[in-house]
């Protein structure tokens, strides 16, 4: 990131990024004490960043209908086919309109311009400085997500805030969540929790829970499971779960939070027979009503089987 991991630390208690917000307020402050509580000042300022914001997204919006041509379901119209690419003929236009009123703008509110010109300068070299010293001492240049870790000795559906009948989709390879990424859509029209676990696999006979420390690797998969439940719109709870049997810990999750299916990757190393058989051991280990209706998933590229429990 540009900033230090200082900044993007989450809040304790509502897992904001509050002390970037502290700093835009007292910026806030600075800048109204500065002008002396001058509103025609501070409006020319305002309509300065303002339109000139408009203008970059304008930009990136344009340059990213050529760098990602997936399909969207929601797009400017006039659009112009030419060859292999689409011309966002539409989104230009915009673009034009939204440059000549800030250069407009620029050319006659010379107080606005002078001091929008100078805080851009000022705050580009704090953010260039800060990043190159976030870099030099060796932080990762891959992004990763801050998470508020909460311990506890058991799971309760209710503190959770999950509902009944949830899917419970359990990840391990940020790499590989096809399986999350199927679920996810299906959520978003059956209107279902989807809960994802991961589990820190515990070597010993009795599992103790004794390393309960949120490690690289896991933060690197819940970045992952984050990113692709925002391009879903749908939220997820993630959880990490400590065992020292991987599928009695899902067989366990799914039964204290009233869970309707589990859903599992195809395992490079297990069948998807010998996946359904093991979680299934394990559940009729957990669940003593053998009337309740569980439904088992393994899912790839190229299929999605379903086993009934």
């Amino acid at each position: 990131g540009v900033l230090a991991d200082w900044f993007r630390l989450p809040h304790r208690r509502y897992g904001t990024t509050h002390r970037i917000i502290d700093l835009v307020v007292g910026l806030q402050i600075f800048t109204i004490v500065a002008s002396r509580g001058n509103v025609y000042a501070l409006g020319e300022a305002y309509a300065f960043g303002v339109v000139w914001s408009f203008v970059f997204k304008a930009l990136s919006m344009v340059v990213l209908r050529f760098k990602d041509r997936r399909p969207r379901a929601w797009r400017v119209p006039l659009n112009v086919p030419v060859g292999r690419w689409e011309l966002p003929v539409g989104l230009a236009l915009i673009f034009l309109v939204l440059l000549a009123t800030a250069l407009v703008n620029l050319v006659t509110k010379k107080v606005a311009t002078e001091w929008g010109v100078a805080f851009t300068v000022v705050f580009f070299v704090i953010f260039w400085l800060s990043e190159r010293i976030h870099h030099r001492h060796g932080a990762a240049l891959q992004h990763l997500e801050k998470f508020n870790v909460r311990y506890t000795p058991e799971l309760e559906a209710g503190m959770l805030g999950v509902r009944p009948g949830c899917k419970v989709v359990p990840v391990r390879d940020p790499k590989n969540l096809r399986h999350l990424d199927r679920a996810l859509r299906e959520a978003e029209r059956e209107d279902v929790d989807v809960v994802v676990p991961t589990v820190k696999v515990e070597r010993e006979l009795v599992a103790t829970g004794s390393n309960p420390n949120f490690t690289p690797d896991e933060q690197a998969i819940f970045t992952a499971v984050v990113d692709l439940a925002e391009k879903h719109g749908k939220s997820v709870i993630p959880l990490v779960l400590t065992s020292n049997d991987a599928f009695f810990a899902v067989a366990r999750t799914a039964h204290e939070l009233g869970a309707r299916e589990v859903i599992f990757g195809r395992s490079g190393r297990l069948a998807p027979d010998v996946q359904a058989e093991s979680f299934a051991i394990r559940w009729g280990a957990v669940e003593p009503d053998s009337e309740r209706d569980m439904t088992v998933r393994i899912v790839s590229d190229g299929e999605d089987l379903r086993f009934a429990l």
